[in-house]
């Protein structure tokens, strides 16, 4: 986290999609994605993702996470063709 700059406050909790740009970028399109409300996709397949959740008690560095990992179905919104924010994940469906 350090050396991606995410140290100025403690947020709640960072998550990070483990997947190239353009993987990500095909949920964007029909390509890896489908509408899921408004400007949001869902995608198509799962993708490794971490959680990383505050664990502790005050807001200013050092900051203490707990880390999760898992493959996820990920929702993120889209603008133009490129993705612009993640909204959730959570565990696909057994089928």
């Amino acid at each position: 986290m350090k050396s991606r700059n995410l140290i100025k406050t403690c947020k709640d909790i960072n998550t990070f999609i483990h997947g190239s740009k353009n993987d990500i970028k095909a949920i964007c399109e029909d390509k890896n994605g489908k509408p899921y409300s408004r400007n949001l996709r869902i995608s198509k397949s799962p993708f490794q993702v971490t959680t990383c959740k505050h664990k502790g008690r005050s807001p200013r560095p050092p900051c203490k996470y707990r880390a999760t990992r898992g493959y996820r179905v990920i929702v993120i919104g889209c603008e133009n063709g490129w993705p612009t924010h993640f909204d959730e994940s959570f565990i696909p469906p057994r089928q």
